[in-house]
């Protein structure tokens, strides 16, 4: 059934292959899962957070992972299912999976607020993020009083098959200085319904420089925490 279950406990995840299981991992009421250099794969649904922070605090990490070919034979496997979670997502990539980042119930995830750019890429799934009553922070800019202000961006979000975004019932996703594929906004292939809005401004004229190879699974050492 499932690969890796926490309930309620701190967990590291740093150089390991997850495959061929229902969920690869579920965490639920944790604070700071740590999931780092590892690839989530061929499984029904690759990564699902439920309440894996508390009281507001954004704790838990998904940085430099592989999550890719997660499928269901009804088209609704998910890479990374959110439920009440905030967790940052930095140099991962999410590839063929049927929904790539599937956000719902007060899943705000966050890319960066440490650096320029996050060097996430979503691209090659059926729908690449989804969100219901959420927010979704991948990119954000404040342009006010001539002034611009801007927290991560950077990310590559193109060539999912039905849709790049879409926003359901009250959810506001922010993914503003992202890379397209193109400069043309009509081409973005995003969907809103009349509760919710796609920001997308600034987008970037190319993917961000120096992105980082994400998935390094390879190790030939491991330390279990």
């Amino acid at each position: 059934t499932n690969g890796i279950v926490n309930n309620y406990g701190n967990f590291v995840l740093n150089h390991a292959k997850i495959k061929n299981a229902a969920v690869g991992y579920y965490s639920y009421s944790t604070d700071n899962d740590d999931i780092q250099n590892s690839e989530i794969f061929n499984n029904q649904w690759g990564i699902v957070m439920h309440w894996t922070h508390s009281y507001g605090t954004e704790k838990a990490k998904i940085i430099n992972c592989n999550i890719h070919n997660n499928s269901t034979w009804d088209n609704q496997g998910r890479g990374i299912t959110l439920s009440n979670s905030s967790p940052q997502i930095y140099a991962t990539t999410i590839r063929k999976n049927d929904y790539g980042l599937y956000c719902t119930t007060n899943s705000n995830p966050y890319d960066t607020y440490d650096e320029a750019e996050s060097y996430n890429i979503i691209d090659s799934n059926d729908v690449g993020i989804i969100s219901y009553y959420s927010t979704p922070m991948l990119g954000f800019v404040e342009d006010e009083q001539g002034d611009i202000f801007y927290l991560g961006g950077g990310n590559t979000i193109k060539d999912n098959s039905l849709f790049n975004v879409k926003s359901y019932d009250y959810s506001n996703i922010y993914v503003e200085r992202d890379y397209w594929g193109t400069k043309d906004t009509s081409l973005f292939n995003i969907y809103s319904d009349s509760t919710s809005w796609i920001y997308t401004d600034y987008c970037l004229d190319d993917p961000p420089s120096g992105s980082i190879q994400s998935g390094l699974a390879g190790k030939t050492t491991m330390k279990i925490d």
